[in-house]
């Protein structure tokens, strides 16, 4: 038998085929499941039922394994680099890639998998209608539609068998099955063009690294005309499909494998050895979730590609097939009884399978599917070949009841039955299998973590690469729609190191940084200005002292050009320092407000002036009680008082130079104030000294610049970066301020991040804001459940075992895409290392 294809045109993501069937093809973005518990993982199995339960039609669905290309995600990341570090970051990007390319880093290859399903629109493989099966009206349209192609083909017009209502009758059905699809919880993906042309050849691919470059197949297309010469669409022809799939096929003389000669993207020459094993018997009743029956391919050292081949049947007609079935049973077993011979077991319990499968299909009225079950094995030699296939059968010999053979000349069908479009090439091992079964084979589960593409922050507990797209979050392509990010762990548990990393990989890439370093430790401590020297002058300290020249520079009139807004955070900032509760302390809070309305309206508008204001309306306030006069002289005198304290000169000192710090040409900004005194963490807030309780203050103070540094860069990516947050979440104002800037944040499309010892830090009502999140070692119980409720984790998902007894370095982390998993940051470059290193408890985290 030769190779041959069942394609007549590809227009779009639907194939036209040569015995007149429409498929529709999708990429299923699937589901993740690392942490599920039971409840949860049945909750995924309705959702993914309702894909095989609801559409009633013939479903082709594939398993690809994708080797995925590092030249790619390389190329594709550094096409979005922008900013005065382009250079600099595509540089050290391509250091980078070239060491996971050249090194053991990702292990020998990457499991990943994508999802494909093909859906049939009209008929389907086991269903092909003849004359006879034909209403008049059908038969009249199809001569109508003959004779519209001889004529289009005679003018010139046409070279494929394609007619405008043939398409336009497609493409009503695409709509409404796409309609269908959208209404699911899960995702599905219409495929463009291009998609297109990387999934008609997956097979032809298997074993590639560097996969043939089809860019501009959708360019290489045959216009079909209208009625009036018009072009109604752009169709790629079976000849464009068999230039993707121009790959030498040899088959063996063993007849259980073929060898494929391909050619990757550098025009080097391989050879890959492929066998297809078919699934000849599965249980008749498949218990979910005990049995996940494509889950053992995530545990194989090697890839393993699928193709359900799957065509729907009505309840009746299966209700029928399975009397039938009982009834040549019992014929078989009194056959023999009336020769005094028993039937056996496996008769009886076949009827006995067959009454409780019929009652099942009774009571559910949910139909079922006569499946074809083909597994791809490929490796680079014969003996290694043999291997796999071994392990492969071996792996699923305890799987329900789910055998796997080898077949012996059917290796060149079976390929071509698992190219999309293609019609049923083997029929001997097709299983009739009810929804159940199905969806039990727990179709789109997948354990990636991160982007699709971007820096390589890392890996997860499986070996496979993490990628992180610093511009991802701004560009509302994600599930959580959030652009707040949290890193929290314990001290030496890797939440440093990991959050430098991030922040640096995000300036390479254009985005303008912000980072508040209250303990000024990038420069004083790490030596960022020595040892990060690629930076050059695009990175900033902006440095914040008790010298009269920096008087007054936390002023929010200064920073702010709003008016309204530079009052809202110096109140925010006078009560903090009062210790003025807005419910509690309303006289003293109404005061303080009056006063700085009233500064807002001076000329030269200055926090200083808040003590002026309350001694003019002692004075001048006619509404004002004695009880609230003296009030106002008790606050203005402690306000004149801070004027003298040496932080305190960052907002209530004259200034003397109105100059702003904030440099809007460069690219990594970095704030940190001299002698800053914070509260250890655990210290009770009534307990802070006056120094504690100033330098926080001033951490409000430099939360006006992140918000004025926003602001001033609307058409770039910002990121605002906040060290030791949890000293804003001690306090309402601190609560308040933070919430402003997640705002100011989405409103403008800029990321937030925090960096904190502990998730409970954060205030409930701000946790639900917050998209990525990258958990590190914590051993407190309080906290442990704080992060389980955070991520959504059920009480059986074990974290409690998990998170004390975590390596420096790993992390649960929570993606864009709200999957849950383990994994491991990786600092591959020693510089970076020796920059990034608050501890001495990491050298797993870098390459050594």
């Amino acid at each position: 038998m030769k190779y041959e294809s069942d394609i007549l045109a590809v227009c779009e993501n639907v194939i036209y085929t040569k015995d007149k069937r429409q498929q529709l093809w999708v990429e299923f973005k699937g589901f993740h499941t690392s942490f599920d518990s039971e409840a949860q993982l049945i909750g995924r199995f309705n959702q993914l039922k309702r894909l095989f339960k609801e559409m009633k039609r013939e479903l082709h669905c594939l398993v690809v394994p994708v080797r995925q290309s590092l030249n790619d995600v390389y190329e594709r990341y550094t096409r979005e680099f922008r900013g005065n570090l382009k250079s600099v970051g595509i540089e050290h990007t391509k250091a980078i890639f070239d060491y996971l390319q050249d090194s053991d880093e990702l292990g020998s290859e990457e499991n990943k998998m994508k999802f494909y399903v093909g859906i049939e629109l009209g008929q389907d493989t086991m269903n092909d209608q003849n004359v006879e099966d034909m209403s008049y009206s059908e038969i009249f349209a199809n001569i109508k539609e003959y004779l519209s192609n001889i004529t289009d083909r005679l003018r010139g017009q046409h070279s494929v068998y394609l007619g405008q209502e043939l398409l336009e009758k497609t493409r009503r059905s695409a709509r409404k099955v796409q309609s269908i699809l959208d209404s699911f919880e899960m995702s599905y993906k219409k495929l463009s063009t291009e998609e297109m042309s990387e999934l008609l050849p997956w097979i032809f691919n298997i074993g590639i690294r560097h996969l043939p470059d089809n860019k501009g197949w959708a360019e290489k297309y045959t216009p079909v005309y209208g009625k009036g010469g018009e072009v109604v669409a752009r169709v790629q022809t079976e000849e464009e499909v068999m230039k993707l799939q121009m790959t030498g096929i040899e088959n063996s003389k063993d007849r259980l494998h073929l060898v494929l000669n391909q050619t990757d993207a550098y025009g080097n020459n391989q050879k890959t050895y492929i066998s297809f094993l078919h699934m000849t018997t599965m249980d008749d009743i498949v218990y979910f979730p005990e049995t996940r029956w494509l889950e053992p391919l995530r545990h194989l050292e090697f890839s393993v590609g699928v193709s359900l081949k799957m065509s729907y049947q009505n309840v009746d007609k299966r209700i029928s097939k399975l009397r039938l079935k009982k009834s040549n049973l019992e014929d078989q077993a009194n056959h023999l009884a009336q020769f005094g011979e028993d039937a056996g077991s496996n008769v009886y319990d076949g009827i006995a399978t067959a009454n409780q499968t019929i009652a099942e299909e009774e009571k559910q009225r949910e139909g079922s599917f006569l499946m074809s079950a083909i597994f791809v094995v490929s490796a680079s030699s014969r003996e290694q070949l043999d291997v796999n296939v071994t392990s492969l059968i071996e792996e699923y010999s305890s799987v329900g009841g789910i055998k796997l053979q080898n077949t012996f000349g059917l290796q060149l069908r079976s390929l071509m039955e698992c190219l999309p479009g293609s019609r049923r090439y083997v029929t001997e091992f097709i299983q009739d299998v009810d929804v159940n079964a199905v969806t039990s084979s727990f179709f789109g589960n997948r354990q990636e973590l991160g982007d699709d593409y971007g820096s390589y922050i890392g890996r997860t507990a499986s070996g496979t690469s993490v990628f992180m797209r610093p511009g991802r979050a701004a560009s509302a392509q994600t599930s959580t729609q959030s652009l707040v990010r949290v890193l929290s762990g314990k001290t030496g548990a890797g939440k440093s190191m990991a959050g430098n990393s991030l922040i640096y990989e995000g300036a390479l890439y254009g985005t303008k940084v912000l980072l508040i370093d209250p303990k000024s430790e990038r420069k004083d401590i790490l030596h960022w200005d020595e040892k990060l020297t690629e930076l050059g002058t695009e990175l900033n300290f902006i440095s914040f002292t008790t010298k009269d020249e920096d008087a007054g520079k936390l002023d929010p009139w200064l920073i702010f050009e709003n008016r309204q807004d530079a009052s809202d955070v110096a109140r925010e900032i006078i009560n903090y320092l009062l210790n003025i509760s807005i419910r509690k302390d309303v006289k003293k809070s109404t005061l303080v407000a009056k006063a700085c309305t009233r500064v807002s309206q001076r000329k030269q508008p200055a926090i200083r002036f808040v003590k002026t204001e309350l001694r003019e309306a002692v004075k001048s306030d006619p509404e004002l009680t004695e009880d609230d006069r003296e009030i106002a002289k008790d606050l203005a005198n402690i306000l004149e008082q801070f004027e003298s304290i040496s932080l305190a000169r960052l907002f209530f000192a004259e200034r003397t130079n109105s100059e702003n710090h904030l440099d809007a040409t460069k690219q990594f900004n970095i704030l940190q104030v001299a002698d800053l005194a914070l509260p250890p963490k655990d210290l009770p807030e009534e307990e802070y000294s006056e120094q504690n309780i100033i330098s926080v203050a001033v951490l409000f103070g430099l939360s006006s610049y992140m918000i004025k540094f926003l602001r001033m860069f609307p058409n770039d990516l910002t990121e605002i970066v906040i060290e030791e947050a949890w000293n804003f979440f001690n306090n309402a104002a601190g609560t308040r301020l933070i919430d402003k800037i997640f705002r100011e944040g989405r409103s403008l499309l800029s990321p937030v991040t925090l960096m904190t010892q502990n998730i409970k830090d954060i205030p409930k009502e701000l946790r639900g804001q917050i998209g990525a999140a990258y958990c590190f070692r914590a051993d407190n119980k309080d906290e442990i459940k704080a992060i389980q409720e955070f991520l959504q984790l059920d009480d059986s998902a074990g974290i409690e075992q998990l998170l004390p007894s975590l390596p420096s370095g790993w992390c649960l982390h929570r993606d864009l895409d709200n999957r849950v998993g383990l994994m491991q940051f990786r600092v591959l470059q020693d510089h970076l290392y020796n920059a990034f290193d608050t501890s001495k408890d990491l050298s797993e985290m870098v390459n050594a």
